[in-house]
């Protein structure tokens, strides 16, 4: 179904994980006229599409420095080569946006379903998941459903996959967190825990 590629191309600019490149399937037969011309001048014209998918959030005020950090970070990057777009894996944060506030998300279907609807002949689907648990095993599995659809589908791996990732992100914390170091302050990282695999990523 997908390729699964080195992350480290995304990794300065949005350190969210990596990434692996994709296309959408072509299909139709070869013609002079002048409307398959155009047809086909307009196929060559659609971007390539980068999709952050995020779990989401109901929170505004938050959401551009968090999810829009990470959107902003590889648009600045990639914005002339690729179309950068957004999904919610969390349904229940999309209805809450639209009936609360009139804001629309696409879920992953509804985000692909756009793809394939537009031409978008190739899709990266980068996630900002921290670990490869239960929401990127889903998006896994909604993008083999897409396997007919598309000549080849990239996933990017989430933020904590090689043990590298994780010296990174814990210097990362370590400087964030530096004004607290006083000798009397602790910080404590909670996860909520899962009964997928990568429950072992707590311990980690």
């Amino acid at each position: 179904m997908s390729d699964q590629m080195s992350r480290r191309g995304f990794m300065g600019a949005a350190a969210t994980g990596a990434v692996a490149l994709a296309g959408v399937a072509l299909a139709g037969c070869s013609s002079t006229s002048a409307s398959s011309e155009k047809s086909s001048e307009k196929e060559t014209a659609v971007k390539p599409v980068i999709l952050v998918t995020s779990f989401g959030t109901s929170y505004n005020d938050s959401r551009h420095i968090t999810i829009g950090a990470i959107e902003d970070a590889i648009r600045e990057k990639y914005w002339q080569d690729y179309d950068i777009r957004r999904a919610f894996t969390a349904q229940i944060i999309i209805d809450k946006l639209k009936k609360r506030d009139g804001i629309t998300i696409d879920n992953m279907t509804e985000a692909l379903d756009r793809c394939v609807e537009d031409g978008v002949k190739e899709i990266v689907v980068q996630p900002t998941h921290l670990m490869a648990g239960l929401e990127y095993a889903d998006v896994k599995d909604e993008l083999d459903k897409y396997a007919d659809k598309f000549d080849k589908i990239s996933l990017g791996d989430p933020l904590l996959t090689s043990d590298d990732d994780y010296k990174k992100v814990a210097a990362a914390i370590k400087e964030n967190m530096a004004s607290f170091d006083d000798g009397k302050t602790a910080l404590c990282l909670m996860g909520h825990g899962t009964e997928a695999d990568s429950n072992a990523d707590y311990a980690k």
